[in-house]
């Protein structure tokens, strides 16, 4: 930002009518979308700039050349990311942004999308019947199975992946070791649920004897593959259900 600044004029000294100082409000930077696949550009994606040291993040929406230009940042390192509608997020840490740089010839960095890998599967239990409406997850993504017992989740992060699979009435399952590559669908082995134990219980006060409602209760298994766990709250009665243990 330029600042005009009067000087005062002194006795003795020579007149002066005014100087022009400058002082600069920051630096642009130029981000540039592309998917990884072809290198082509990512219009309409999210764009995010947010400094490293803390504060305000600023925001921009990539235009049919996958661009989105910041207007000037403040000097210093930046963390810039990228996403868009079927494509995994990513970011650009330590963007060094220069005071004065500009749009045209200043800082530009460019951020790559990856759709990610697909994993499909089958839920079964011991009998080998499918498991209907049990959640499947793997990472943020998830999914629930149909009436089939299968599956599918998108946007799987390329590398080892593990899927957990839960459903009531049996005990949590995980799948690990899954190898997961981008743009490929793997076809999962398929999850087997034992059936679970249910407890009842009822939670009173020591000294009166009487129902404690909404009361929090946890139940963790040790020494069990996987962990076996599971919570609930009491209702008005102080009685409760915990499932899949």
């Amino acid at each position: 930002r330029w600042v005009k600044a009067r000087l005062m004029r002194r006795r003795g000294a020579s007149p002066a009518a005014s100087a022009t100082t400058a002082t600069a409000a920051g630096g642009d930077l130029r981000v540039t979308v592309l998917r990884a696949t072809d290198d082509k550009p990512v219009a309409g994606a999210s764009v995010s700039a947010a400094p490293e040291e803390g504060g305000k993040a600023r925001k921009a929406t990539a235009g049919a050349d996958g661009v989105a230009t910041f207007k000037n940042l403040p000097e210093g390192r930046w963390t810039v990311s990228a996403a868009a509608r079927g494509l995994l997020q990513r970011a650009e840490w330590g963007v060094e942004v220069v005071a004065g740089a500009r749009a045209g010839a200043g800082i530009a960095v460019e951020v790559r999308l990856r759709r990610g890998g697909d994993i499909e599967g089958a839920v079964r239990d011991e009998a080998g019947s499918p498991v209907v409406g049990a959640l499947v997850e793997s990472g943020e993504r998830q999914a629930r199975t149909g009436t089939d017992g299968r599956y599918r989740l998108t946007g799987i992060e390329p590398g080892s992946a593990a899927v957990s699979v839960s459903a009531p009435g049996f005990v949590r399952t995980v799948l690990r070791g899954l190898d997961a590559a981008d743009e490929a669908t793997l076809a999962a082995p398929d999850a087997v649920l034992p059936p679970a134990a249910r407890v009842r219980g009822k939670v009173t006060d020591a000294e009166s004897g009487r129902p404690i409602a909404a009361a929090e209760v946890y139940f963790y298994g040790q020494d069990i593959p996987d962990g076996s766990w599971g919570n609930a709250k009491t209702d008005a009665r102080g009685e409760f259900l915990v499932d899949g243990l």
